[in-house]
C-alpha cells in the first residue's frame, strides 16, 4: 500500500505576463521571482519600478522594448519576465 504524501500546493500566480499580443504603452513591472536572487544586481530597474512597454523587437521574437520613468529605453529583455501591472495599482 502506497503512503499518501501531501504536497504543499503553491498558489498560482495571478500575474498576467507580457506576450507578443500585449498592446504597446502598457504599464509593466519586472518579475524578480523569475530570476535567481544572485542575478538581481544585473537588471537596471528596481523591484517595484513601473516601466512602459513599447513593443516587441521584430527581429528578436520574445524580446521587448521598455522605457522607465526617466525616459531611459531598455531593450532586448525577455518579455515573459515582465508582468502587466493591474489598473488598480497604477
Amino acid at each position: 500500500m502506497k503512503k499518501k504524501t501531501s504536497k504543499k500546493e503553491q498558489p498560482k500566480s495571478k500575474k498576467k505576463f507580457v506576450t507578443g499580443k500585449t498592446k504597446p504603452y502598457t504599464i509593466v513591472s519586472f518579475d524578480f521571482d523569475s530570476v535567481l536572487k544572485q542575478d538581481h544586481k544585473y537588471y537596471p530597474f528596481g523591484k517595484h519600478e513601473r516601466l512602459l512597454y513599447l513593443g516587441e523587437i521584430v527581429h528578436m521574437p520574445g524580446h521587448g522594448i521598455f522605457a522607465n520613468h526617466g525616459g531611459k529605453v531598455l531593450w532586448a529583455y525577455h518579455m515573459d519576465e515582465f508582468y502587466i501591472v493591474p489598473k488598480e495599482e497604477v
